[in-house]
């Protein structure tokens, strides 16, 4: 699909970002599909978990690729690289969940300093 754009390149470049758009809609689609099934299981080991089970899913595609075995026969080359995707996604959320709450527990017991304090102190040194 193209966008309304008179330049050959600019073309290309919209048409590779609607198709990118449609695999991450996809991909969310079916991370909708399972956390219904599943719930936030992902959650549960944290980050550490989901990038095992990352690669998991590396040694399934290594297999598929190198052996052209497919180990689950409904699970295709390009299954695989969604569920890839898709485990990226879940763990960047719980990765920018962390630092949330570490920045806001550093906030909650940083020390209130307030600005004439900060005066004096400047002035000492």
């Amino acid at each position: 699909m193209y966008f309304t754009d008179d330049n050959e390149e600019n073309k290309i470049k919209l048409s590779d970002a609607y198709k990118m758009k449609q695999i991450q809609k996809e991909g969310l689609d079916l991370f909708i599909k399972k956390n219904t099934d599943y719930g936030d299981a992902y959650k549960t080991y944290g980050p550490i978990g989901v990038l095992v089970r990352i690669g998991d899913k590396i040694n399934r595609l290594s297999t598929i690729t190198n052996n052209n075995i497919t180990v689950i026969p409904t699970e295709s080359l390009r299954d695989t690289l969604i569920d890839l995707h898709n485990y990226s996604a879940m763990a960047i959320m719980l990765l920018d969940s962390k630092e949330k709450k570490l920045n806001r527990l550093v906030t909650e017991i940083e020390p209130k300093v307030d600005t004439e304090t900060i005066s004096k102190f400047s002035s000492l040194v």
